[in-house]
């Protein structure tokens, strides 16, 4: 019951979905630049090693010289592609198409089991925040940001994820933050540190220490992490 099919130079080999979530995993690779894929693109292409993870799998390459016409077929894989700083990369998306775990810049000799490991991590993440989302709770939705924030490569990714949708459903349903946690998991205390040494420079201590004071309401300081707290 499997198919191969190619997109230009994306090769999709699409699984009948053994996960009650029915994911994809995505590999993505620089062919005719990244030498540390090398092992990796064979290992994909493998009937045993995509029976063994039993969802949907695909490569993405990105080639050093792009045409319009691969251009073009990015476009049509969009929802699934993503720029890297680091090649190569390894995605899992959820059956509602957001990406629950992105890693860059595997190195040449990641073994099977391993990525296997990453693969059912992102499994088991899909499972946690649909829980946590199907809630339909502040509550919920910020556990559910808590389990993500240490995710970077999805804060900078603009495409469909995970804790997008938590700060989302979050935002829906405490509009005017009375809770104060957007607030607090917004807060970036190197950022203030740079705006309280501006006012320093100037020598407006007391208008740095009136902006430290208004910065976050208590409610917002409550929820602040260890590290949060330190910065301010």
């Amino acid at each position: 019951m499997r198919n191969a099919y190619r997109l230009g130079s994306a090769v999709i080999f699409a699984l009948v979905a053994l996960s009650a979530l029915a994911q994809q995993a995505v590999l993505y690779t620089g062919s005719d630049w990244c030498d540390a894929d090398v092992e990796l693109r064979k290992m994909w292409q493998t009937p045993s090693f995509r029976q063994t993870l039993g969802m949907q799998v695909a490569i993405i390459d990105e080639p050093e010289v792009v045409t319009e016409a691969l251009r073009a077929e990015w476009e049509a894989l969009k929802g699934i592609r993503f720029e890297l700083e680091n090649y190569p990369g390894l995605a899992v998306f959820d059956a509602q198409g957001r990406c629950v775990l992105l890693r860059q810049g595997l190195a040449w000799d990641t073994s099977e089991a391993e990525v296997v490991a990453l693969v059912r991590e992102g499994e088991q993440r899909a499972a946690q925040i649909q829980a946590l989302l199907s809630q339909e709770t502040i509550d919920g939705a910020e556990q559910a940001i808590r389990l993500l924030l240490p995710e970077m490569d999805l804060k900078r990714t603009q495409q469909a994820n995970v804790l997008k949708a938590a700060w989302d459903q979050l935002k829906r349903l405490d509009p005017q933050d009375k809770t104060g946690i957007v607030a607090a998991w917004s807060f970036n205390p190197q950022e203030t540190i740079y705006k309280v040494q501006e006012f320093a420079k100037k020598g407006d201590f007391k208008g740095g220490e009136a902006y430290i004071n208004g910065l976050l309401s208590p409610a917002a300081k409550a929820r602040l992490s260890v590290n949060q707290q330190q910065g301010l």
